[in-house]
């Protein structure tokens, strides 16, 4: 079991990310599930070859198992490949993971990726449980470009819009010229 003692914010995903204090006393940093707050806990599931004693566990939102012991058409989120690396897939805010079908003679599940993509794991393959937290990241209206200048973010000029001695792009009008590396 894993206790949640503060929130932040992941500036990279836009997601929410708590320091979490375990049981025997270490302390690190998962991301969040939907409806996460101060005081919540999250319970970690060791991962058994023949999980019959696990078949009757209620695993509810916030519980970090292996794909085994999901069951078809549930959602979750944070993908890794073992307990301990770091997620690979499902990490931007709001997104989610669904199981679609699990192979229980050779070990895999098929997966529906947020971009609607199926792939292939390991049924020792860990996730958490649920959607992943701010699921409303996309209903901020910035308003100005100064906004987002301020947050440290440089505005993008395109290649093209430039002048030629400022980029191998520039310069041109309306003409069909191959694509230059800079």
């Amino acid at each position: 079991m894993a206790l949640i003692t503060h929130i932040s914010i992941a500036r990279r995903y836009k997601t929410f990310v708590g320091l979490v204090k375990y049981s025997n006393g270490a302390v690190s940093s998962l991301p969040l599930f939907n409806g996460a707050n101060i005081g919540s806990y999250i319970k970690i599931t060791p991962y058994i070859k023949n999980p019959k004693i696990f078949f009757f566990e209620y695993f509810k939102a916030g519980h970090y198992v292996p794909v085994a012991y999901v069951l078809v058409m549930n959602c979750f989120f944070n993908i890794t490949y073992t307990r301990y690396a770091q997620a690979q897939f499902c990490r931007a805010a709001g997104t989610y993971c669904i199981l679609l079908r699990f192979n229980m003679d050779k070990g895999y599940c098929a997966v529906k990726l947020p971009s609607n993509k199926q792939h292939i794991l390991l049924e020792s393959c860990y996730v958490m449980l649920g959607r992943n937290s701010n699921i409303l990241p996309k209903g901020i209206l910035i308003g100005k470009a100064g906004i987002n200048i301020n947050k440290g973010f440089r505005p993008i000029v395109r290649g093209v819009a430039k002048n030629p001695v400022d980029h191998p792009h520039g310069g041109r009008t309306k003409t069909n010229s191959p694509e230059l590396t800079p």
